[in-house]
């Protein structure tokens, strides 16, 4: 992919070289009639959707692991983890 023409904006592409940001007035590629050019940065999504879901993991682990004075779980209740325990919570909260 060239820059845009001169006068019709500008294009910065990311260290993955798959990002760019153009100026609203350059909203096509140059040469192209119909393909809007996509600046949603994919990689950064999912790396941060990687963290999330990382971050999640650990912290129920820490919890997990803690005694029951930090977490309140008592040894029944971490032996009763499962889908039937949240399905329950969830179709009848309290």
């Amino acid at each position: 992919m060239g820059p845009c023409q001169l006068g019709h904006g500008f294009q910065v592409t990311n260290a993955y070289g798959n990002l760019c940001y153009r100026a609203a007035c350059c909203d096509r590629l140059p040469g192209t009639d119909s393909e809007r050019f996509d600046s949603r940065d994919w990689a950064g999504m999912r790396r941060d959707l990687y963290y999330l879901i990382g971050w999640q993991v650990v912290v129920t682990a820490v919890i997990y692991n803690a005694p029951f004075a930090v977490s309140n779980w008592s040894q029944d209740e971490k032996d009763n983890l499962g889908g039937a325990q949240w399905r329950e919570n969830v179709t009848d909260p309290v």
